[in-house]
């Protein structure tokens, strides 16, 4: 039987929004190049004083961020995420620097940006097995 694509987003929205409060931990504690990957995610975006839009697709927790920030402070980054527990962590992470992210928990599709960074989310039925709640 062929699955409905609404029900597999409501499926990873919940599997996230059950893992947002330890999720960054986990990433930091498990991924032994996190710090090299997001940087490199970041580093795509040409370092300026100009203010540039930037769509972070699955963002998350808005781990990226910071190093998005440090490159072009003055960037406008709208977030989308299908979970809005995980968003919740990062409005609570950047809440100094609200003005500058739009949190988007829903479709990307009506919207346009000059830059896009998207961090992979990896999809497997064992990853439940590998990022605890």
């Amino acid at each position: 039987m062929k699955e409905n694509i609404n029900d597999l987003t409501i499926e990873m929205g919940k599997f996230f929004d059950e893992r947002a409060s330890t999720y960054d931990n986990h990433q930091k504690q498990t991924v032994s190049y996190f710090d090299s990957l997001h940087k490199a995610v970041a580093g795509a975006i040409e370092e300026s004083g100009r203010e540039v839009r930037v769509l972070d697709l699955g963002s998350g927790t808005g781990i990226e961020l910071e190093w998005i920030f440090a490159r072009v402070p003055d960037a406008r980054v709208a977030c989308i995420d299908i979970s809005g527990r995980m968003l919740e962590e990062l409005r609570g992470k950047y809440e100094t620097l609200l003005e500058q992210i739009e949190v988007v928990k829903g479709s990307f599709l009506d919207m346009s940006f000059q830059e896009v960074l998207r961090v992979p989310a990896f999809r497997s039925s064992s990853l439940p097995m590998r990022l605890p709640p």
